[in-house]
């Protein structure tokens, strides 16, 4: 069952974003709360992803220094994001035991590779690095910078594409009825 959710992990949250498309609907307030979050959560992937040298070294640096899995506390923030801004409180909490589950088995998977991979490093990085929540949000940048190139290797556009047209969509579904719902007043 585990390999399973690890393995369909991304058609499962493609399954929150199609219903969170099925579902959304408009509140200015949550609207704007939602953007906010999903850009936040965006610009966390965003650094990670520039920082990250995958199956090159161990990344310590960026915020990398603040938390180990700094792609999954991102993803957290626009799936939240997402809910709050289509204002679906039930499907945030139906899917985030989902989520949490799903990705702490993939960061768990990923830590039993790293140390295996990089041995005594690994264990000194991860006892004094949280694995998703940071304990302060002073981060270490002296051994790496972010890259364009490895941001774009690493395709973390995909995911502004899918963040931007969720929030156009659910705003001019907003419009549409709003007009829709003008025309047809006698």
């Amino acid at each position: 069952m585990k390999k399973m959710l690890l393995k369909y992990r991304v058609m499962i949250n493609t399954l929150f974003f199609i219903l969170a498309l099925a579902f959304s609907h408009y509140q200015k307030e949550t609207w704007i709360a939602g953007f906010v979050l999903a850009l936040a959560g965006f610009t966390i992937r965003a650094w990670a992803a520039g920082h990250i040298e995958k199956n090159v070294k161990l990344t310590t640096s960026g915020p990398y220094s603040l938390v180990r899995h700094p792609l999954y506390l991102g993803s957290f923030l626009v799936m939240v994001g997402m809910g709050v801004g289509g204002a679906l409180w039930w499907l945030l909490v139906c899917y985030f035991p989902i989520f949490f589950y799903i990705h702490t088995l993939a960061a768990l998977e990923e830590e039993r590779l790293l140390a295996v991979r990089f041995g005594t490093e690994y264990q000194l990085y991860a006892s004094r690095t949280p694995r998703f929540v940071p304990r302060s949000f002073r981060f270490t940048s002296s051994e790496g910078k972010w890259s364009l190139r490895r941001f774009t290797g690493n395709r973390e556009y995909h995911l502004a594409i899918v963040v931007i047209f969720y929030f156009i969509w659910v705003f001019a579904g907003h419009v549409f009825v709003k007009k829709l719902t003008g025309l047809l007043q006698f």
